[in-house]
């Protein structure tokens, strides 16, 4: 096993500059809860027409139920009445790079109430906002409102040389206040018969109001009646990618693996989901043996993707092929994306279980992972399907690896006290360097053991001359003759051309 965390953080670095495409995220924005409740529901109605509108607009954004799924799991629920500061760390969480959120007041008028509407666009990369100029205009103006909207969000987005598509609901603006506040509706039940309701009431349904009923029997697990909802969608229309991704689902789970493929294979064609249909893609050539095609597919879905699942899955493949390296790669890159993820932590503590040095190593890490307690067992291979549009299977870290976002390349201050290390390992134990600074100054306080521990540490994560020659200083200290020409044996036997390693001395 050659761990190569450079190489790996540049790929990132890279993968996050230039091959990863800038994800948008759209909350429903905030109407204060002193608002007429009655307009409680324009805050969803907005984030849903806006992230449909970007997607058929071929802007990367998570899909509504995406957003809506998080928020709900961090307890921020209806009529969202939260600060951005709340919502920016939201977006984070998601890894979104770009935030779309607003706030929407009521004015009272002599005939018609007016809609006061601020938008935001926030740039979570740069760390910077725009301000959308305010909309003022009657309630019945809803519509038109948000085009005006769209219209503005993708002049910044998508440049103002393309000509924008704006989408028709098929809804008219009574029907499309019922359809919201069926999705507002937590129960199943009573969700469908709200939905069912609306659609008595339209001459021609709504591809959104098809996909979330279809979403919704798909919850109930009756997939027959979601796969016959699903056959109604227009296969030409905007919800055609959504509509074979969740037809692949059902089909896997219904285990018509072909079937599964084939829909799976043809979201490829469209903009949306790509990195989640490439990950279930690689699932099902694995479960087939087909480790080639299994390992393609799954190297495209994190390139695209790069989710704490497809590491996963990608880690599991590379052992099936017994490519222990590209098994080790994965899991680091995946670990230095989602230092929290507890599939991921499993799998390294597994791998970990193997080195001559583990119970050397072991509290280095778990001292950053109180949570953490490693099972000391056979471990079964499995993997991970990818379904964004069911809200318990969405997994989220509770902070980026480094805190705030910023490149993980900034340079450290050299005179960092323990304090300001450790807290740094609690975000995230992989970081070798931290582990490296660590015993560097716990050697200088002639703290040896715990010296040791963090050396040992940094040199399993990366394993270069500098880790190998600060762990032999450290041996030399201690007097520990024997283990002293073992590790100076170990480290000639990956850089046998060092010259500090080759004239290391063994004698005071």
């Amino acid at each position: 096993m050659k761990p190569r965390i450079l190489i790996i953080l540049t790929i990132i670095l890279l993968l996050q500059t230039t091959l990863s495409f800038s994800r948008t995220v759209v909350f429903p924005f905030k109407v204060n809860s002193s608002e007429n409740r009655a307009h409680q529901w324009l805050g969803r109605g907005m984030s849903l027409y806006l992230s449909y509108g970007l997607r058929v607009n071929q802007i990367d954004t998570f899909s509504d139920n995406e957003g809506r799924g998080l928020l709900k799991g961090l307890n921020i629920k209806f009529p969202y009445n939260v600060s951005k500061a709340s919502i920016i760390r939201a977006a984070r969480l998601m890894r979104a790079e770009r935030l779309v959120w607003g706030e929407i007041t009521t004015i009272p008028g002599q005939e018609d109430e007016i809609l006061s509407i601020r938008t935001f666009l926030i740039d979570l990369r740069n760390l910077n906002q725009k301000y959308l100029p305010v909309i003022k205009e009657k309630t019945t103006n809803l519509f038109s409102i948000k085009k005006k909207i769209l219209k503005d969000l993708l002049i910044y987005l998508a440049g103002t040389d393309s000509t924008p598509e704006i989408p028709e609901l098929k809804f008219d603006p009574r029907t499309y206040e019922i359809f919201i506040k069926g999705l507002l509706i937590d129960d199943y039940d009573k969700k469908i018969e709200f939905l069912e309701k609306v659609r008595t009431e339209l001459s021609k349904d709504p591809e959104m109001l098809l996909f979330e009923l279809a979403r919704v029997y798909f919850l109930k697990n009756d997939y027959i009646s979601a796969k016959r909802i699903l056959d109604e969608i227009d296969p030409e229309s905007h919800f055609r990618g959504e509509k074979l991704f969740l037809s692949g689902v059902i089909d896997y789970l219904s285990n018509d693996i072909d079937e599964a493929l084939s829909n799976f294979s043809n979201v490829l064609d469209y903009g949306d989901c790509k990195h989640e249909a490439l990950n279930n893609l690689a699932l099902i050539y694995a479960l087939s043996n087909d480790y080639t095609e299994a390992m393609d597919s799954i190297k495209r879905s994190v390139r695209l993707g790069m989710m704490a699942e497809s590491f996963f899955n990608a880690v599991n493949i590379s052992t099936l092929l017994k490519d222990r390296e590209a098994a080790w790669n994965f899991l680091m890159e995946g670990l230095l994306q989602y230092p929290s993820d507890e599939d991921l932590i499993a799998l390294f503590f597994n791998i970990l279980e193997q080195s001559n040095h583990s119970k050397m190593i072991k509290p280095a890490f778990l001292k950053f992972l109180p949570e953490f307690s490693p099972v000391q067992e056979t471990r079964k291979i499995y993997f991970k399907l990818i379904n964004p549009f069911v809200f318990s299977e969405l997994k989220y870290d509770m902070e980026f690896p480094n805190g705030n976002g910023e490149s993980i390349f900034i340079k450290e201050r050299e005179d960092e006290s323990i304090d300001e290390i450790e807290k740094k390992l609690i975000s995230n134990p992989f970081l070798p360097e931290n582990h490296s600074k660590l015993a560097s100054i716990f050697f200088k306080e002639g703290k040896l053991e715990q010296a040791l521990i963090h050396g040992h540490a940094a040199l399993y994560l990366l394993r270069n001359p500098a880790n190998f020659l600060a762990i032999l200083k450290i041996l030399k200290k201690q007097g520990k003759r024997d283990k002293l020409k073992e590790m100076l044996i170990e480290a000639l036997k990956y850089f046998p051309d060092n010259e500090k390693i080759r004239n290391f001395p063994l004698n005071n």
